[in-house]
């Protein structure tokens, strides 16, 4: 689409992103401290959030939209287990001490008092949170993607009608034109007869004048010399 239209794209973009946080925490995963959990888990829009291009520019993309992602770490952040959110917060502190990442979650998982069935079931929960989120996203997807769909195609089909409309009048102006050409044409023709028609008569009339001038000066000779006194 063009610019200054509304394209599906931004339409549906925002069921997505448009509670984003500015700046969202990580939630650490079980692999250990940065670990970020369920960003793989969205449907990715492409590649930078940016609309524009052709349709063929957006197929294959599989990169996150980092907007859909901090999202996403929004809201699990805002569901962490205390449990969980102790642990990674032991994991991280004790990243630079114990450099050996079995020995040290081992370590967090002792200092936060966690066991690794807790842990596990805090990221089951994690996952159920951007399962949740996942749901929501695609209900929200689908009902805007439809409503831009059916807005998109509404126009398309009165654009349709109207590119119709202005064929058929164009029709009718190269018709009516055609005609008034025609009729030109042979207006001219009949301007050039009617032309030839008075140049005859004012030939005739012209005519007409020095046959009764010569006439007149016939009759006053004649009359001059019959009356001569000699």
């Amino acid at each position: 689409m063009t610019k200054g239209k509304s394209s599906i794209w931004d339409a549906v973009k925002g069921a997505l992103v448009e509670t984003a946080p500015d700046a969202p925490g990580v939630v650490h995963g079980w692999l250990g401290a940065g670990t970020s959990i369920g960003a793989g888990a969205v449907a990715v829009l492409g590649q930078g959030g940016t609309a524009g291009g052709t349709a063929s520019s957006f197929v294959g993309v599989s990169s996150a939209d980092p907007a859909a992602v901090a999202k996403i770490e929004a809201r699990l952040k805002a569901a962490t287990p205390a449990i969980y959110a102790a642990y990674t917060e032991q994991a991280d502190a004790l990243k630079d001490v114990i450099a050996d990442e079995t020995t040290r979650l081992r370590a967090a998982m002792k200092t936060s008092h966690a066991t690794p069935e807790q842990i596990s079931g805090a990221i089951d929960a994690l996952l159920t949170v951007a399962n949740a989120v996942l749901t929501e996203f695609n209900q929200s997807f689908e009902a805007k993607r439809t409503a831009a769909t059916s807005a998109a195609t509404s126009q398309i089909e009165m654009d349709k009608k109207q590119v119709e409309v202005l064929e058929a009048q164009l029709k009718d102006l190269q018709e009516h034109a055609a005609g008034l050409r025609a009729k030109v044409a042979s207006e001219e023709e009949q301007m050039q007869i009617d032309a030839a028609r008075l140049e005859g008569i004012r030939q005739g009339f012209q005519a007409a004048h020095a046959q009764v001038v010569a006439r007149l000066n016939a009759d006053k000779q004649r009359i001059t010399t019959q009356t001569r006194i000699g």
